[in-house]
């Protein structure tokens, strides 16, 4: 067979009246088409530069070689081979994977390519072995190949492929849309994979673009309505309900409701989307200053709310007219304004212990005095709705206790006192610094109140410049004379015996002055008596690391601290083998009790370390290797348990010295004891 009988198999009357079914189909989009395109001749084409892009690449690959010869998995072909029979290949189907295995050219990829594409690359494997071949690739019989096409359309289904379709021709196929043009627009799935999700009418007014996507075996064609429904609330003129194009922005919402009354707050403006969350909008500058709007899409369920503008700031204390005043929607108002608004501040008016509560009910403290007096701009703070701004009177320090001149004492605005000069104005103390006890209590702008202990010793002789803290108007000073408590301290410490404290101070102070508790003393199993007799046992390790508060002692207290029973018993070849209480506040693997007991010796040569542990039968032997782990770990990571007895062999071990170790366990659990 010649070159020119392969390039004629086209007009064979089989393909011929595949093209006149084709030419059919697209008389009938055509006809279809055409009416919807009319009536939105005037709108000018949009799509995606994605799309664009996406159905640019799907023509490419349809049309090269000619669409209607695209090979796909489970097609029927024949291979002949001109000048070479014994080569040619009556039947191949392609296998799922898209591929055909042919005599010398091998396993080739066949499906997404034209028969003439096919026939190019065998041609060029058949070279390579054979002296001038010509192959020529028939499709016998084509596998069915689905086309889905769902929604918005008036026979929705399944559709048979046909190579070269496009978007228009599965509409036709499918009876054209039962929504209105413009508002249509289609998706396509390949697989899980959305590859194209676009307007219809550029489509439809210019099926040659390249948004014309073509469509492969298995897609899915959702046609559907491009439409939001969106409810536009507050102070517009039709506040309700609407249907929008896919697109729109808040202005046309804005304009379909009639747009905002006199009331509106366009500063304020928010948009509620449909997953709760809130996006504020300023329109003021759009529709008042006549600006560029907001540029913000529409999405289903959308709620714009423009709200009626009733926002005011309250000026509360010492000004010369206190009351509410109202803010202007759209434009700043700053503190200084507010008080010019009121007449100025009143005589007496504590500048430095301003307050400004937000309407959120957040507090923050102003010095206005630096404002105000000294001209510093940067407390000139812009108000907000709700805001409550406070300029209290002045109210001095109050000094009471054990001073020559108890009292309030006025402070200047201003000037920032500590707490050596409030002593000082009420004459000083008259009990001895040791002997007294120095607190600062102050009520904070949240309404709570703290109090601050000072270091008299520190404070008045002036070891500690840390104790001599600033003071504000308000706060109240009081100083008194601390007793002293006698407190027995017995049981595992250093230095047992009597202690003098100050009454009130805890078990920490009281064991430093004990020297500290020894290594086997139980922190967590302190015993407190009171001079009444009545007891309680303290967990003291958590009140020692800051985690817990302190036990207040009182005259006549007796503390115990108890022997700490949880012990092991490190033996044989380590430098000091003895019982070893357990941590109270931690784990401990064999190599820490090893640590306990000073290491091994050097004559302990074993690779294994042997732990007897008790059990319900008695104390067992279990041997750990050094050298290597044991599922999964090794002997110093093991951990150990209250009566547990490690060996550190001499040497090797072996089973008479595992059974003279047995034979004397009772013996050795005495030192666990």
């Amino acid at each position: 067979m010649s070159r020119f009988s392969h390039q004629s198999r086209a007009f064979s009357p089989e393909a011929a009246l595949f093209s006149y079914r084709g030419l059919a189909v697209a008389a009938v989009l055509c006809l279809s088409v055409a009416p919807l395109a009319a009536q939105t001749a005037s709108s000018a084409p949009s799509a995606s530069n994605a799309s664009a892009a996406s159905g640019a690449a799907l023509n490419t690959a349809g049309d090269a070689g000619g669409a209607f010869n695209v090979i796909g998995p489970e097609d029927i072909l024949s291979i002949t081979v001109q000048r070479h029979p014994e080569f040619s290949l009556p039947t191949v189907i392609v296998t799922d994977n898209g591929s055909i295995t042919v005599p010398v050219a091998g396993t080739v990829r066949a499906a997404g390519k034209t028969t003439a594409q096919l026939d190019a690359e065998l041609t060029k494997k058949f070279k390579v072995r054979l002296l001038r071949p010509d192959v020529i690739v028939s499709i016998v019989r084509s596998a069915t190949r689905p086309v889905y096409v769902v929604g918005e359309v008036k026979s929705p289904g399944v559709l048979a492929f046909r190579n070269g379709w496009r978007i228009t021709q599965a509409l036709a196929a499918s009876g054209g849309l039962t929504v209105a043009t413009d508002l249509a627009a289609v998706a396509i799935s390949r697989g899980k994979r959305v590859v194209a999700d676009v307007p219809l009418l550029p489509i439809l007014r210019n099926p040659s673009g390249p948004q014309n996507l073509v469509l492969r075996i298995g897609d899915t064609l959702r046609f559907y309505e491009r439409v939001v429904n969106v409810t536009v609330s507050g102070a517009v003129n039709q506040p309700g309900a609407y249907r929008m194009p896919r697109g729109s922005g808040v202005m046309e919402a804005v304009g379909l409701a009639g747009g905002p009354n006199e009331l509106a707050s366009l500063t304020r403006v928010t948009l509620r989307r449909s997953d709760g969350t809130t996006v504020p909008i300023n329109l003021f500058n759009a529709l008042r200053l006549g600006q560029e709007p907001p540029i913000i899409t529409l999405r289903a369920g959308d709620v714009l709310n423009i709200p009626a503008y009733k926002e005011r700031v309250s000026l509360l204390g010492a000004v010369r007219t206190p009351g509410f005043y109202g803010l202007e929607d759209g434009r700043s108002t700053r503190i200084v304004d507010v008080i010019a608004r009121a007449g100025g501040v009143a005589e007496g008016a504590a500048l430095t212990r301003a307050t400004l509560r937000r309407g959120d009910g957040k507090t923050e403290s102003l010095d206005l005095y630096r404002l105000l007096v000294l001209g510093e701009n940067q407390n000139n703070l812009t108000l907000g709705a709700n805001d409550v701004l406070t300029i209290p009177e002045l109210r001095g320090i109050t000094v009471l206790g054990s001073v020559a001149r108890p009292g309030t004492h006025k402070i200047e605005e201003g000037l920032s006192p500590r707490a050596f000069d409030a002593l000082a104005r009420a004459g000083g103390l008259t009990v001895k610094p040791e002997s007294a006890r120095i607190s600062v209590s102050r009520n904070l702008p949240n309404g709570k109140n703290v109090v601050l202990s000072i270091d008299p010793v520190g404070l008045l002789e002036l070891s500690s410049p840390e104790q001599n803290t600033l003071v504000q108007d308000g706060d109240i000073i009081s100083v008194s004379e601390v007793k002293r408590a006698s407190v027995t301290i017995s049981g595992l410490v250093k230095t047992p015996g009597i202690y003098s404290v100050k009454e009130g101070d805890g078990l920490t102070s009281l064991l430093a002055q004990a020297g500290s508790q020894t290594e086997d003393a139980a922190l967590s199993q302190v015993i407190v008596t009171s001079r009444a007799g009545e007891s309680k046992t303290v967990n003291v390790i958590p009140i020692v690391r800051g985690g817990a508060p302190d036990i207040e002692l009182r005259d006549g207290d007796k503390v115990f601290i108890p022997r700490n029973n949880n012990r092991i018993l490190v033996a044989g070849a380590v430098n000091r083998p003895n019982s070893y209480p357990l941590p109270e506040d931690r784990a401990v693997t064999i190599i820490d009790a090893l640590g306990f007991a000073g290491g091994a010796t050097a004559s302990g040569g074993s690779k294994e370390i042997v732990l007897w542990r008790e059990t319900p039968q008695g104390f067992q032997p279990i041997r750990f290797r050094t050298d290597k782990p044991v599922e999964g770990q090794f002997a110093f990571s093991q951990q150990v348990r209250k009566g547990d007895v490690i060996i550190v062999p001499e040497g090797k071990t072996s089973n008479r010295t595992l059974g003279l170790v047995n034979s004397f366990l009772p013996a050795l659990s005495f030192f666990l004891r």
